[in-house]
C-alpha cells in the first residue's frame, strides 16, 4: 500500500509512566444512617473527600438488586448543578447506576460532603448481607481536577438486614414510652 498517509495520536499517559501511586486522588464513600429494615425505605449517601478543583467525575454504583429495589436519587449538592440527567437509570433493575458529572469551572467541596443520595426499598430478608460498591460496570472510572487526571479511591458499604418492619415498629414503640 503506497501513497497512504497515517497519523496516530495518543493522549493521556503517552510515556506509560502514570500509576495510581504517583497520581493525586479523589475519594468517594458510601454511607447510611440506620440499619436496613425489610420492606422499608433505605437511603445511602454518596460522599467525597479531596474533591479539590474538580472538573469531571464518572463511575457506577452497584448493588444486589434482589436485596435492594431502586427508588430514586435525591439531595443533589447545589454546587454540582446536577439533576437526574447526570444518571442513567436503564440498568437499575440489575443493580447498576452510572453517574457522570462535569463542570467548566473547577469546583472544590469540603471533605464528607454529600454529593447525592440513592434511595431504595429493602427487598431482602433478615440476615442478608447488603453490599454497595463503586464499579466500572458499565461506566469506567474517570476523574479530572486541576487539568490532570486523578486516581479514584473508594470505600464500599456493607451491612446486614437486621429486622423486619414489625420488629422495628415494636422497638420504636417501646422506646417512646
Amino acid at each position: 500500500t503506497q501513497g497512504l498517509d497515517f497519523i496516530a495520536m495518543k493522549s493521556g499517559d503517552v510515556n506509560n509512566e502514570a500509576s495510581p501511586e504517583n497520581m493525586d486522588s479523589v475519594t468517594f464513600l458510601l454511607t447510611s444512617v440506620g440499619a436496613p429494615v425489610v420492606t422499608q425505605d433505605y437511603s445511602v449517601a454518596v460522599r467525597t473527600a479531596d474533591f479539590n478543583a474538580m472538573i469531571a467525575a464518572q463511575y457506577s454504583i452497584g448493588w444486589n438488586a434482589n436485596l435492594l429495589s431502586f427508588n430514586n436519587v435525591s439531595d443533589f449538592h447545589p454546587d454540582l448543578e446536577m439533576d437526574n440527567s447526570n444518571f442513567s437509570f436503564i440498568r437499575v433493575q440489575e443493580g447498576k447506576l452510572p453517574w457522570v458529572w462535569f463542570e467548566s469551572d473547577p469546583l472544590s467541596l469540603a471533605d464528607s460532603t454529600v454529593l447525592f443520595r440513592i434511595n431504595f426499598t429493602v427487598s431482602g430478608q433478615v440476615g442478608n448481607e447488603i453490599d454497595l460498591c463503586f464499579t466500572e460496570d458499565p461506566t469506567t472510572f474517570y476523574f479530572e481536577g486541576n487539568n490532570q487526571e486523578l486516581a479514584g479511591r473508594f470505600t464500599k458499604l456493607q451491612t446486614e438486614i437486621m429486622m423486619t418492619s414489625e420488629v422495628a415498629m415494636l422497638v420504636f414503640w417501646s422506646s417512646s414510652w
